[in-house]
Order: C-alpha cells, then structure tokens, then sequence
C-alpha cells in the first residue's frame, strides 16, 4: 500500500478514486471512462476536449530515485501504447486528437518527473501521428489534482479520509519547550497533579509533558493540511472545539476528587464529539485531532486542575 495524506491505496483503490474524481470534474466536458477490456491501451479515460488520462500508484512509498524510476517507465511504456494501438483508440474516440496525456500519481518527489515528460512531449510531437495533437503535451499531477472532489469521493468508495502527521522530531519538541516556557509550565503544573504521588516522579513529569507537546505538534500539522484540503470541514471543526471548549471549562471549575478521570472524560467527549461531527474521517486521525485538541487545553487552560 502507499501511504498519502489521504490514506492509504493500492493500484485498484487509487483507479476506483480517480474515475470517480474524472467524472465529476469533467463530466460537463464528456468524460468517458476507457475500460482494460478487452486491452490496455495506455489511458483509462478521455474527454470530448482532448484530455487523455492514466492513473498509477506505487506497490509502497519507495525513495525518491527509485520513485522517479517506476514513474518514469510507466510513463515510457503507456505513452508507447499510443502509437501501437492507435487504430484501436481512435475506433474507441472517433476524431478527437489527443491534446494532453496525463499520469495521476500520489505524489512525485523528483522534479526529473517534469524533464522526462517534457522530453517525451518533443518525442511524440515529431511522430506526426493522427491521433496526437501538434501540441500533444505530457505532464504528471499528484494527488491535489483530485481536489475539491476527494473527500466525497473517498466516502463513495467506503474509505475514510486520513490525513498524517509528517513526524515531529524530538529536537521540535525540546525547540518547543524551551520556546513556550508559559505554557510548558502549564502543562507540567496539570500533569503533576494527574500524577499525583508516583515513583520516579519528575521523571515522568517530563516525559508526560514531552508527550503533551508531541501530540500537540502531531495534531498542528494534521490540522494545518485538513485545512488547507478542506477548508470548510476545518471551519466547523473549530467551531465544535469552540464549543467543547465552553463546557470543559465549565467542567474543571466543579469539585473533583479524581482528575485524570476527569481528563479521560472530557477526552471521550472530544474524540465522540468529532467522530459525530465528521463520520468521513478515519479513526486514527480522528485520535490524532482529539490529541491535539487535549493537548492544546493542557498547554492553554481550558483544562484546569486545581
């Protein structure tokens, strides 16, 4: 499987969202899925305009190189097709000429992606053939390309959406403790008290908070794409937090005789308040939110022990 901020997909998953996506985003320009039945023709739809498309998605994330690689001969080997069964594609699309040939991709991390397509741009121009526009262009999309139709489109095909976080290193957190020392002392006054009285007790004072921080900056950088992908799904998730914000204050301002009850309870409350909300996300970035959000009280004071 390869992994994206989506989610994960393999080569069937990744063609069943991308048709989905094609046919809404250019269904007004005659989209028309082309089936491997009873061949492979080197697309996997057109459109009425020219647009030719191929979709393709790596076994596993593999490393830049060998990435560039794989992508690099898919695009050689299914531009061939081309011309090879040229007489068979354009008894499937009559007279439209191919003006751009496109390879959707979850990702590309090497800018020789562009250099090859643009030297296969050169190469099938000067074949000259029928089925190829004089400005028959190749280029190579990630998965943004599918954007702003992903998200209903992965619901459509079962699959929750799932955004990671990239991996917050342990130098970003000790940078951010030492650069928030408020807020740190916040959260170590709060998990002192969850602590109460432990063995070894500093030492798992720091090493709870260094947790509170690397949940805190996992779910930043979660929150931070969920918004720039979907920006009116992040709206209403700030306004529930908003809201649950209220009411745990209002919680930690009554009497309690155990806090980190208190705390498992206003965490469920989060993580069913956004499983409600959003039912299209996957469980894990559902807990990731929810940490962020736990942790971003514990740093501020929405949660408070006294």
């Amino acid at each position: 499987m390869y992994k994206t901020d989506f989610g994960p997909f393999d080569g069937n998953s990744w063609e069943r969202l991308c048709q989905m996506c094609f046919k809404q985003k250019y269904g007004e320009v005659g989209y028309q899925e082309m089936l491997a039945s009873p061949g492979d023709f080197g697309i996997e739809g057109f459109t009425a305009t020219g647009k030719a498309f191929q979709c393709y998605c790596p076994d596993t994330n593999y490393d830049p190189g060998l990435l560039y690689e794989k992508q690099r001969d898919k695009i050689t080997v299914d531009l061939a097709k081309l011309v090879q069964y040229e007489t068979e594609i354009q008894q499937r699309i009559g007279t439209i000429q191919l003006r751009e040939w496109i390879l959707v991709t979850p990702n590309f991390s090497s800018n020789n992606i562009l250099k090859h397509c643009k030297s296969k741009e050169v190469e099938y121009r000067a074949r000259n053939r029928s089925l190829l526009h004089p400005e028959f262009t190749v280029l190579v999309q990630d998965i943004h390309y599918l954007h702003p139709y992903i998200q209903h489109c992965l619901g459509l095909i079962h699959s929750k959406l799932l955004i990671t976080s990239a991996g917050v290193l342990a130098e970003e957190v000790e940078n951010y403790k030492n650069g928030q020392s408020q807020l740190i002392d916040h959260a170590l006054r709060k998990n002192r008290v969850r602590l109460g009285q432990v063995a070894n007790l500093e030492e798992k004072l720091h090493k709870l908070t260094a947790r509170t921080v690397q949940s805190f900056l996992d779910g930043s950088d979660i929150i931070n794409k969920w918004q720039y992908m979907f920006p009116t799904a992040y709206e209403r998730f700030k306004s529930l937090i908003s809201q649950l914000e209220g009411e745990v204050e209002e919680k930690c301002l009554l009497p309690c005789d155990d806090y980190n009850k208190l705390y498992d309870e206003i965490k469920n409350l989060v993580t069913n308040g956004i499983s409600t909300t959003f039912d299209s996300l996957d469980v894990s970035m559902v807990r990731g939110l929810a940490a962020q959000v736990m942790a971003d009280w514990i740093l501020r004071c929405p949660i408070d022990f006294e």
